[in-house]
């Protein structure tokens, strides 16, 4: 159940960012190729969380695998879906799109962390 829930957390996180680029840029057109690839890179990057959950890496360690990793499977799917971008130019974007998704995520985490604490802040009351 964890792995769906992984899975599904970066589905949500991968569409969000996938539409917010399309705003920016302005994109009228997606196409199915398009959207089964946000689905598995999403899929993808939601279950390569796992690896903040090894203790014996740092938090930085681990965010150079994730992002390797997941910089190594847009590559792969740029080939199995024939679109061949300019490899500088999916680099650059893959980094531009990851740090806005980790500003994303910050957020999320950021708001869920406050819930937790007046949450706590309530129950403490209560005793």
């Amino acid at each position: 159940m964890e792995w769906f829930k992984r899975i599904f957390n970066g589905l949500g996180i991968g569409s969000f960012v996938y539409m917010s680029l399309l705003l920016l840029h302005r994109i009228n057109t997606v196409t199915e190729n398009d959207v089964v690839f946000v689905f598995a890179l999403s899929s993808f990057v939601g279950v390569t969380t796992v690896i903040f959950e090894i203790e014996s890496l740092s938090f930085l360690s681990s965010l150079v695998i994730h992002y390797l990793s997941v910089l190594v499977f847009i590559v792969i799917l740029n080939l199995i879906f024939g679109l061949y971008f300019n490899y500088l130019h999916i680099v650059a974007n893959t980094t531009f799109i990851y740090v806005f998704s980790y500003i994303v995520v910050t957020i999320k985490f950021f708001f869920t962390t406050r819930q937790i604490n007046v949450s706590l802040k309530q129950i403490k009351r209560k005793e």
